[in-house]
């Protein structure tokens, strides 16, 4: 369910590969929707408008861990700097109601 597409495609798992599974657990938790995977392919532009109420900088950073392409992803410390980021920016009122 949250196996990143080169492990549905039989490579090995990596530090990149657990980058795209925190992005489907956020992407879960943010929607209450499936997270992309082979039964449910999104596009980004799907990505981003459901994880839009959650502000665009959250929508933004969670939808580069949901890369399908390994080196468009972000490394772990970026990833996690730009989750600091996203979420330092978002406030109780915003996101009251969105989370799943």
């Amino acid at each position: 369910r949250y196996a990143a597409p080169e492990l549905e495609r039989g490579d090995n798992a990596s530090a990149s590969t657990d980058v795209y599974a925190l992005g489907a657990v956020l992407f879960e938790i943010a929607t209450g929707k499936e997270p992309p995977n082979a039964r449910t392919p999104r596009t980004a532009t799907d990505i981003q408008t459901l994880l839009q109420p959650m502000g665009e900088r959250f929508a933004r950073a969670v939808g580069r861990l949901l890369g399908t392409n390994v080196p468009e992803r972000p490394a772990a410390n970026v990833a996690a700097k730009e989750l600091r980021a996203a979420c330092d920016g978002l406030s109780d009122t915003e996101t009251r109601g969105h989370l799943a």
